[in-house]
């Protein structure tokens, strides 16, 4: 369970649920919406789909429950998107009844594209107050769930090293702490051995034939994780000279072609595997990315613009944020024409929020 649904369970017992608790499948439908909030604290599964495996639920009931679970802190957490994040924590504190909730709850989509003239009209007061009710929303929380990551940290050990030999990276795979198996020489004796019943020589023989595939099973595997991480490298030298923004696109079915085998074989081989070079440890499935044409006929990796876009925001006037429609027109200069629902969904996947919310005075 996920570190903030972890700890509002805690709490399902001892809250009270009001004259709704002795209705049959509250305390159903209470587990069942705190197991559902993702890490940042939102409510992702809708509410129907809840009740629908809670029986005798209705959506009466899951709304009534549900505001009982955005009553817990931190403020914000269980909401269903972005609005409701913020006018749950406005609502319980003091910007409750201000212009900054009039503007969440009907001009959030104006303040994105940063049109502050229009929503002083709607509102009927003056600019300047508009842009400081917005400054107040600046320091509210888009993501309530990570008040409380307390996650334990993941290890991982990296099965291929990358080294550069004569001029060239390399892939190297480590099987040190594979261990050596080979069949017992007692068994083999055994085998050869006088006065052996045949069932017991046949069994013998069976597991032998077994344990010589296992070998030979594991040595494959062995030999294409070699293949493909090889492969990979030689696809991605620019990426392990230069770092990230050299990440070339690349797919699967590429590797496998060149491999000789079914791009679901490579699938399974870059699964939960890891390779260490001079960039750092990265997982074989950082080294697959789409390409993105540019102006100029090139591809480059869906990566690499994503850390455009990153880098774009951290040198951003924190004063006055860029917008995806300014950073969208800033990638068309560079020549890379993407649409801005692309770049919000490289913002969610960066863990940045829209513009309004990195406003700083």
């Amino acid at each position: 369970v996920l570190a903030v649904a972890a700890l509002l369970i805690e709490v399902v017992g001892v809250v009270e649920l009001g004259e709704h608790a002795e209705v049959e499948g509250v305390h159903l439908l209470h587990l069942g919406i705190v197991g559902s909030i993702a890490e940042d604290g939102y409510l992702r599964t809708p509410l129907a789909d809840i009740v629908q495996v809670v029986p005798g639920a209705s959506m009466a009931q899951a709304e009534r429950v549900l505001g009982v679970v955005q009553d817990f802190n931190p403020p914000g957490v269980g909401a269903r998107d972005l609005r409701e994040c913020l006018l749950l924590q406005i609502r319980q504190g003091p910007l409750r009844g201000t212009l900054a909730e009039r503007i969440v709850e009907g001009h959030l989509g104006l303040v994105e594209t940063r049109q502050f003239s229009k929503i002083a009209k709607a509102c009927g007061v003056p600019r300047e107050e508009v842009e400081e009710a917005i400054r107040s929303l600046a320091r509210l929380e888009p993501r309530p769930g990570t008040a409380f990551d307390r996650a334990a940290p993941t290890y991982v050990v990296p099965e291929i090293e990358v080294r550069k030999v004569e001029g060239r990276w390399q892939a190297f795979v480590e099987d040190r702490d594979l261990p050596r198996l080979r069949i017992s020489r007692r068994y083999l004796d055994l085998l050869h051995a006088e006065g052996v019943p045949p069932e017991t020589r046949e069994y013998i023989q069976g597991k032998i034939r077994s344990g010589l595939n296992l070998i030979k099973s594991i040595e494959q595997r062995q030999e294409t994780i070699r293949k493909v991480a090889q492969k990979i490298v030689d696809a991605q030298q620019a990426f392990f000279e230069q770092g990230p923004m050299a990440l070339r696109p690349l797919v699967m079915a590429s590797i496998a072609a060149e491999v000789g085998v079914h791009e679901t074989t490579v699938s399974r081989t870059v699964s939960n595997k890891y390779m260490r070079s001079p960039q750092g440890i990265h997982e074989l499935r950082f080294f697959f990315t789409n390409g993105i044409a540019t102006e100029n006929g090139e591809d480059v990796s869906s990566e690499r613009v994503k850390l455009m876009v990153k880098r774009m925001v951290e040198e951003e006037d924190p004063a006055r944020p860029l917008a995806d429609q300014d950073i969208e027109r800033r990638l068309a200069s560079e020549g890379i024409n993407i649409a801005r629902r692309t770049i919000a969904k490289y913002r969610g996947l960066l863990k940045i929020p829209p513009s309004h919310l990195r406003r700083r005075p």
